[in-house]
């Protein structure tokens, strides 16, 4: 072979090398790409989580506030005096 035919077999290997490399960094950085994409859905899951729990808690709160003061407003009614009906009914 001739030093010409040499060189350019030479400059073909270094090209491929070149365009693999290549190729495998884009793919590097699509897989970074692709798992900071994933770590973000998965912290606005979380989030969006911890949120819906918040709001859970707040409204179970506020159901169980209600609730004793229901049976408050029950416990005072029961222990208020009430009219004796000594006499005949009238009610009918």
């Amino acid at each position: 072979m001739s030093l010409r035919l040499i060189y350019l077999a030479e400059l073909e290997k270094i090209r491929a090398e070149a365009k693999a490399q290549l190729v495998s960094g884009a793919a590097d950085i699509r897989a970074k790409f692709m798992a900071d994409r994933a770590a973000k859905v998965e912290a606005d899951r979380r989030a969006d989580l911890a949120r819906q729990a918040v709001e859970f808690a707040q409204a179970e709160a506020r159901r169980k506030a209600e609730l004793e003061k229901i049976a408050q407003e029950q416990r005072r009614e029961a222990a208020r005096p009430r009219p004796k009906k000594d006499g005949p009914d009238f009610s009918r």
